[in-house]
C-alpha cells in the first residue's frame, strides 16, 4: 500500500488545466516550420533581398513619406538646363560655348565647386582641331580651376575603347596606396566597367573626373549609389564623392578606401555596404534643393551672392529628356538633383546606415520576430494573445519608423513576413491542436455523460465549482419503482434481468430528459429525479407533475410491447413531492456525487413506497397539487384525487396524499 498522500483536488485541477493548455498549444511540426521560415528568410536577406527586393523598396518610399521632406542642404545650387532654357538656347545639349559661358559665369560668382552632370565625351567637330565653342570650355575649365566633369564606366563593351580612356581612368583613380586592407578583396566587390567613357581629352586634362554610373531598382527607382567602381586595375571614384571632397578642400584621390566604406580627406567615415555603396537619403521631391534656371545664370539675372561659396552642379532638368529618377517623393526628379542628394549627404553625414551592422540587426529582428509571432498566437491565454499580438506589431512597425528616422535603413518586408508567418503557423498549429482537444474532450464529455446526467455533465466541464454546489432551493423531487422485480429477476435470470433494466433504464431516461429532468442515481430497478438543478426554473412543480404522468404513460406503451413478444407486463409507482432541498455534491476527495439533502427527498421516497400499500400508480403530495394549481396547470391534478391524511413514516402529522391509477401487484406477492 502507498504511503502518498491524495493529491488535493484543486491540485488535480490546476494539472488537467496545464495539460489541456499544453495539448492547444501548436506541435513539434508547427515550431519547425516556424524555425524553417526564419531561416529561409535570413538566406534571402543575406542574398541581398531577394524576391522581397520590389516590396523592400516600396516599404522604404513608405517611410521616406511618413518622414516628411528635410530641409535641403544650403551649400548646394543647381543650374537646371530646365524646358524655359532649352526654349531659348534652342538645342539640348546646349552648345559648348553656352556651357563654357555657364562655367565662366559660375567663376565669376565664386562658386566653390563648378560640377557638371554631362557626358561630353566627344568634341562638337571630329578632326584634331577643336571647334571654337570646346576651346572656349577647355579656356573657361581651365581659368575655374574647380571644375568637376561626369565619366561613365560602360559595362555592355558596345563602344569600344577610346585610346585615351586608360590614361584618363589613371587619372581620376585613387592610388594604390589609399587602398587600405586586402586590396584584391576590395577590388573584387567594386562594380567592374570593362570601358571607360571620359569627356574628350582637352577637357578631360583641365577637370578632375567622377563616374555617373547610377543602379536603377524596379520602377526606374534610385536608392543607392555607388561611389567607386573598377576601370581595369584602377579604382574610380563617384562623382558625387568628389564634388563633396572639392568642396571640403580637399584633393579628389586624397579618399582611403577599404571593405568597410569610404574615409573623406576630413576622416570621416561614410557608411557603405561592402560595395563601398551608399544609400541615399533623400530630402524632397523635385525642386525642394534651390534651383537656377540656366537661361537666367546666362543672361545675368542671378545675384552673386546665390553663387558664392556654393556647390554649382550643371544638369538636365527639362522634361523628356531621359535623365530623371523615381523617389519616395515623386515619380521623376532630375539625375542632377538625385546627384547633389548624394553630395548633401556626404557633406551632412546623413546617409542612410545600410552595412553589415543593419544585416546582423536584420537577422535578428528576423528570428525575434518569428519567435514573437508565434508567442503572440500560440499563448495558452486568447485574451492574453488577442492584447499582445497587436502591441507586437505596434511595436514593430513604430520601432521601424523611429529607427528610420535615426538613418536606420533595416530591412521591413522579411522581419514583417517573419512576424506575420510565423504568427499564421502558430495559428494553424494552434487550431489544429484545438481541434484535437475538442475531440478529446468531447471524448471524455462523453464517457462523463454515460455516469452522469448530460445536464450536470455539461455544467462540470464547464466549471470546477458549479453554482448549485450548496445552494438551498425549492426543487421537485420524483422517485419512481418497478413493482414485484425481485421475483421477476428471479424469474428470467441475471442475463434477462440486465437487458430488462438496460430497456427500463432507457426508457426513464428519456422521458426525464425530455422534460428537463436530473437523474440524481439509478437504484437497479428504481431511480431517483431532481427538478430545478442546475437552474431553478418557476415552473419545476409543472414538470415534476407532468413528468410522473408521462411515465406511467410510457409504461403503458411499454406493456404492450412485452406483452406481443410474450413477456410479462411491468407495473411502476412513482411518488413526487415539491419543497426546500440543498444542493451538495457529496463524497471523498477522489470520488463524489451531486445529491439533493432534505426533508423534501425523503417524503418523495415516501409517497413512492406508499404507491404499494395505497395500490396506486401515482402519488403525489398537496404541496406539489397546490403549487401546480398556483401556475394554472389544473390539467396535471385534473387525474388525480386527494385521499384521507395519511400517516408517513418518520413523520409526526399526517400528510394529504393525492393519487393516481391502481398498482397491480404479481401473482406472486412481491412489492420491491
Amino acid at each position: 500500500m502507498s504511503d502518498a498522500a491524495p493529491t488535493p483536488p484543486h491540485s488535480a485541477l490546476r494539472r488537467f488545466l496545464s495539460d489541456r493548455g499544453a495539448a492547444a498549444r501548436p506541435g513539434r511540426i508547427w515550431l519547425a516550420l516556424i524555425v524553417l521560415l526564419a531561416v529561409l528568410l535570413a538566406l534571402q536577406r543575406l542574398a541581398g533581398g531577394g524576391i522581397f527586393a520590389a516590396a523592400e523598396g516600396m516599404a522604404l518610399d513608405l517611410r521616406f513619406k511618413l518622414r516628411g521632406p528635410l530641409p535641403a542642404p544650403a551649400d548646394i545650387v543647381l543650374i537646371a538646363i530646365d524646358d524655359r532654357s532649352i526654349a531659348s538656347l534652342g538645342r539640348f545639349p546646349p552648345s559648348r560655348a553656352a556651357l563654357a559661358a555657364m562655367v565662366d559665369r559660375l567663376r565669376e560668382a565664386e562658386a566653390r565647386v563648378i560640377a557638371l552632370d554631362l557626358l561630353l565625351a566627344d568634341p562638337e567637330q571630329p578632326g584634331e582641331t577643336l571647334s571654337a565653342g570646346d576651346q572656349a570650355l577647355v579656356d573657361a575649365a581651365g581659368r575655374a580651376g574647380n571644375v568637376v566633369l561626369g565619366a561613365a564606366g560602360m559595362f555592355d563593351g558596345a563602344t569600344g575603347r577610346r585610346p585615351d580612356a586608360a590614361a584618363a581612368a589613371a587619372r581620376a583613380a585613387v592610388p594604390a596606396q589609399k587602398l587600405a586592407g586586402d586590396r584584391a578583396a576590395l577590388l573584387a566587390q567594386l562594380p567592374d566597367a570593362p570601358d571607360f567613357l571620359p569627356p574628350f581629352a582637352a577637357l578631360a586634362r583641365t577637370s578632375t573626373l567622377g563616374h555617373v554610373n547610377v543602379p536603377v531598382a524596379s520602377g526606374g527607382a534610385l536608392r543607392r549609389l555607388p561611389l567607386a567602381l573598377r576601370v581595369d586595375s584602377h579604382v574610380v571614384p563617384g562623382f558625387a564623392l568628389v564634388v563633396a571632397q572639392r568642396h571640403a578642400g580637399h584633393a579628389a584621390t586624397d579618399l582611403l578606401l577599404d571593405a568597410d566604406g569610404v574615409v573623406l580627406g576630413d576622416g570621416r567615415r561614410i557608411v557603405t555596404d561592402a560595395g563601398l555603396v551608399m544609400a541615399l537619403n533623400y530630402y524632397g521631391g523635385h525642386g525642394h534643393i534651390e534651383t537656377i534656371s540656366a537661361i537666367d545664370l546666362l543672361q545675368g539675372r542671378v545675384p552673386a551672392e546665390k553663387i558664392a561659396g556654393r556647390i554649382a552642379m550643371i544638369g538636365a532638368a527639362a522634361l523628356g529628356v531621359g535623365d530623371s529618377f523615381a523617389t519616395p517623393f515623386g515619380a521623376e526628379l532630375p539625375g542632377v538633383e538625385a546627384l547633389a542628394t548624394a553630395v548633401g549627404n556626404i557633406l551632412q553625414g546623413s546617409e542612410l546606415i545600410r552595412d553589415d551592422r543593419t544585416l546582423v540587426l536584420d537577422l535578428l529582428l528576423i528570428g525575434l520576430l518569428c519567435y514573437a509571432g508565434y508567442i503572440g498566437a500560440a499563448t495558452h491565454s486568447l485574451s492574453f494573445a488577442a492584447g499582445l499580438t497587436p502591441l507586437v506589431w505596434v511595436a514593430w512597425l513604430v520601432g521601424l519608423q523611429q529607427s528610420f528616422e535615426a538613418r536606420l535603413w533595416l530591412d521591413a518586408v522579411a522581419p514583417t513576413v517573419a512576424l506575420l508567418g510565423a504568427g499564421l503557423l502558430a495559428l494553424a498549429g494552434r487550431t489544429q491542436a484545438q481541434r484535437r482537444l475538442s475531440r478529446l474532450l468531447a471524448r471524455e464529455r462523453a464517457n462523463l455523460a454515460q455516469y452522469q446526467s448530460p445536464i450536470i455533465a455539461e455544467t462540470l466541464a464547464q466549471a470546477a465549482q458549479p453554482e448549485f454546489d450548496g445552494r438551498p432551493q425549492q426543487a421537485g423531487i420524483l422517485f419512481v419503482d418497478i413493482a414485484g422485480f425481485t421475483g421477476r429477476a428471479e424469474r428470467i435470470g441475471p442475463q434477462a434481468t440486465v437487458a430488462f433494466l438496460r430497456q427500463f433504464h432507457a426508457r426513464l431516461e428519456k422521458v426525464v430528459l425530455a422534460h428537463g429532468g436530473l437523474i440524481e442515481h439509478f437504484m437497479g430497478d428504481g431511480a431517483m429525479v431532481i427538478f430545478g438543478v442546475p437552474r431553478r426554473q418557476d415552473d419545476d412543480p409543472c414538470r415534476t407533475l407532468a413528468c410522473a404522468h408521462a411515465l406511467l404513460r410510457d409504461a403503458e406503451d411499454w406493456d404492450r410491447v412485452l406483452l406481443e413478444t410474450g413477456h410479462e407486463p411491468v407495473r411502476i409507482g412513482v411518488g413526487v413531492h415539491f419543497g426546500p432541498v440543498v444542493m451538495a455534491t457529496l463524497g471523498g476527495e477522489r470520488q463524489r456525487h451531486l445529491t439533493a439533502a432534505g426533508d423534501t427527498v425523503n417524503v418523495a421516497s415516501r409517497l413512492q413506497g406508499l404507491t404499494r400499500t395505497l395500490g396506486a400508480q401515482l402519488a403525489a403530495s398537496d404541496e406539489i397539487v397546490q403549487a401546480v394549481r398556483a401556475l394554472d396547470r389544473t390539467d396535471l391534478v385534473a387525474a388525480l384525487w386527494p385521499l384521507p391524511p395519511q400517516q408517513i413514516r418518520g413523520r409526526d402529522a399526517p400528510m394529504l396524499v393525492w393519487v393516481h391509477g391502481t398498482l397491480q401487484v404479481s401473482a406472486a406477492g412481491d412489492a420491491g
